[in-house]
């Protein structure tokens, strides 16, 4: 795990601060509901006089958050200089090390390929074109690896189902189709390898060249090529190529150093409360609340401190449905549970620059009888071993996945990283840490691998396997995970929250106008790949807001970039503003269609 240069200093200065001020105690009872408390609540606390104060804050110091706040001073640095202005000052308020929760444990991959969303294929293809532009500013600092997502199957089939995805997703803007080297975005392809030959020549050299797109493949030799040490039956592949991975730590490290340099300062405190002005208009009965400062607590001396503040950026990940909940506010998530393992790879089996590789089929793990056997009986005992006994199904496309890691990341072994999503029945509206992840998913996801990359059964075979076959292994695996703060469609929320319909108060039930509120969440399982695009669709929000707040006379005036079309799909109020959307039940065929 990386450190942070500021976190001691900042958290120090935040203590020596409360130190000198009088301990924070409350001289009322809170109420068990909302914290979205009103100025003169507030003033029922003893707060200090050196009160901190930011035109920013923060919330949560994973990868969204700290993307949220590089960007902010990014653009805000940029007008400024330009207009001769003073760029607005921003604070990062996190319990613990930035980065150090959910963030830490991704598996790093990126990809433009969303076949039945424009809207998430154009979030990604801008992240991705803000990572190759750090990618080559920093020299590539964060180790992005830009060999593509190849998806491979054993069955002849699934090429017409990679064909039908792909110009699903090249009418969503991730590029031309390719079959076997040639261009058929427009046109319609047979199905079957000996209607349409192999590629006519395939040269590496340029083959590698295509940095979007789509190509697919029968051709069994260019598969191997792709891929060394892939199954024999692997016969058809779909090679998305605006896609790879990239070091997740190094990424956030890079990205909060920037912050920091433009002065984004980091405040070790979980939040308490947020102070508001308040107004019922009369004319329309809204109840308006316009943010004014937040009240965060020091976890080691639980000592109390004000910051003012004319807006708050919610990306608390996992904790987001909690965090609502404290405001009053209902955030119609879930937190999903995921989980990876890393496989020291000493033999080499996956190459280093290996793409990021997916098997799309079924898979029934593989045992000796006797294995088989064993296994039966213990899982009369513990049902955590009924998954290696059974067939494992397939949602969409994407099964086992494996990526090899760069000596960085691994601290110069060879080694990669496996995951698999074959049970999705861990949800959880309060994440629990650390997460209780699957007793056996190493033994599963390595033994699932082995079908895609024979090789690797190496590191199982051979070995004592009369007790527990299943634990069984010649070299090191290492499971963590974390947790997938999810919506409905498992589309992101970015953007200002401003209406919530019919909140109820002790003065009756109200439309509620909100000032000052914005969200950088909800981010799924694809928080790495969108989060440059995110961090700056939500900053972007956020100057808008305070150009607005001085009346347009701040200096950026319409030379503040203007936010995206697509990013209408991502504000929160889609949620927030009617009822029915709130309580509607699961949406399965959204979801999965945005499941990878």
């Amino acid at each position: 795990m990386f450190r942070f240069a500021s976190t001691k200093s900042a958290a120090l200065s935040l203590r020596r601060t409360l130190k000198n001020s009088a301990i924070l105690r409350p001289s009322y009872a809170l109420s068990a509901g909302s914290r979205f408390f009103s100025s003169a609540q507030i003033d029922g606390w003893s707060v200090a006089a050196n009160t901190l104060s930011a035109d920013v804050v923060v919330l949560g110091g994973g990868l969204a958050g700290i993307s949220t706040a590089y960007y902010m001073s990014k653009l805000s640095a940029e007008l400024a200089k330009a207009f001769g202005v003073s760029p607005p000052t921003v604070m990062l308020v996190e319990r613990g090390n930035p980065m150090a929760l959910t963030s830490t444990n991704s598996t790093g991959g990126v990809r433009n390929f969303y076949p039945q969303f424009w809207s998430m294929t154009s979030l990604a293809n801008r992240s991705i074109d803000l990572l190759r532009e750090l990618s080559a500013t920093s020299g590539n600092h964060f180790e992005f690896n830009q060999t593509g997502y190849l998806f491979l199957s054993a069955k002849r089939e699934m090429l017409s189902h990679y064909l039908s995805l792909a110009h699903d997703a090249r009418q969503n803007g991730s590029g031309p189709v390719r079959f076997n080297g040639v261009d058929v975005s427009h046109s319609i392809v047979p199905t079957h390898a000996s209607e349409q030959g192999r590629f006519s020549s395939f040269d590496p050299a340029t083959y590698a060249l295509h940095d979007s797109g789509i190509d697919i493949s029968d051709d069994v030799n260019v598969i191997r090529r792709l891929l060394p040490g892939v199954t024999k039956d692997a016969c058809v592949m779909m090679h998305v190529r605006k896609a790879g991975y990239l070091n997740v730590e190094k990424l956030g490290a890079y990205l909060w150093e920037g912050a920091k340099r433009r002065g984004v300062q980091l405040v070790r405190a979980d939040l308490v409360g947020v102070e508001h002005e308040e107004r019922v208009e009369d004319r329309t009965e809204k109840l308006n609340r316009k943010v004014s400062s937040v009240l965060v607590r020091d976890p080691e001396t639980h000592h109390f401190v004000q910051i003012k503040t004319k807006a708050l950026v919610l990306s608390p990940g996992p904790h987001l449905k909690s965090i609502g909940e404290m405001l009053g506010i209902k955030i119609p998530v879930q937190n999903e549970l995921h989980a990876r393992v890393r496989v020291e790879d000493p033999l080499g089996i996956i190459r280093s620059d290996a793409p990021f590789s997916i098997w799309s089929d079924d898979i029934t793990l593989p045992w000796t009888v006797e294995q088989h056997h064993v296994l039966q009986a213990l899982a009369q005992k513990d049902p955590a071993y009924a998954p290696l006994l059974r067939r494992l199904a397939v949602p969409g496309i994407a099964g086992c996945h494996a990526r090899p890691l760069q000596p960085a990341e691994s601290n110069g072994k060879r080694a990669f990283y496996g995951i698999w999503t074959y049970d999705n029945d861990d949800v959880y509206d309060t994440p629990i840490f650390p997460p209780k992840l699957p007793k056996l998913y190493g033994s599963i996801v390595l033994r699932a691998l082995s079908v895609m990359l024979p090789g690797l059964s190496q590191y199982f075979t051979g070995v004592d396997s009369s007790q527990d076959p299943a634990i069984r292994f010649n070299t090191d695996l290492t499971t963590a995970g974390g947790y997938y703060c999810k919506t409905d469609t498992n589309t992101p929320l970015l953007g200002p929250i401003t209406t919530v319909t019919r909140h109820a108060t002790t003065t009756g039930s109200h439309d509620l106008d909100i000032e000052g509120l914005f969200a950088c969440a909800g981010v799924s399982g694809f928080g790495v790949m969108c989060s440059q695009s995110a961090g700056e669709i939500v900053a972007l929000h956020v100057l808008r807001y305070l150009e607005g707040l001085k009346g347009g006379d701040a200096g950026y005036g319409s030379k503040i970039k203007y936010v995206e079309r697509y990013a209408e799909s991502f504000m929160p109020d889609r949620y927030l503003a009617d009822p029915a959307v709130v309580l509607a039940p699961k949406d399965e065929s959204l979801k999965a269609a945005n499941q990878l």
